[in-house]
């Protein structure tokens, strides 16, 4: 959890492995394959409400989506160049890799 956090921090737009976004997309509680086929209820950008959450989720501790401030983090690093093909861009558009 640690390196999810600093990975997002340090602003690093692509995942080392599939593990690591499987481990970030836990951390930030959104939705991604692991799943699987459940039945979930997500909000548009992919984060799974509390009441929502499935065990695979459980870890999280954010109550609302915590995708709009690294957005801005991102906008403001990136200074008007796109990063929406990258990893971290399609996950904090609510795309699943």
């Amino acid at each position: 959890s640690l390196i999810c956090q600093l990975n997002l921090f340090a602003g690093q737009l692509y995942f080392s492995s599939y593990d690591m976004y499987l481990r970030t997309c836990s951390f930030l509680g959104l939705n991604a394959p692991d799943l699987g086929d459940e039945d979930l209820i997500v909000n548009g950008d992919g984060f799974i409400s509390r009441e929502n959450r499935p065990a695979a989720r459980a870890l999280c501790s954010f109550k609302l989506s915590q995708l709009p401030p690294p957005r801005e983090l991102f906008g403001m690093r990136r200074k008007g160049m796109g990063y929406s093909p990258t990893h971290l861009g399609k996950m904090l558009n609510g795309h699943i890799l």
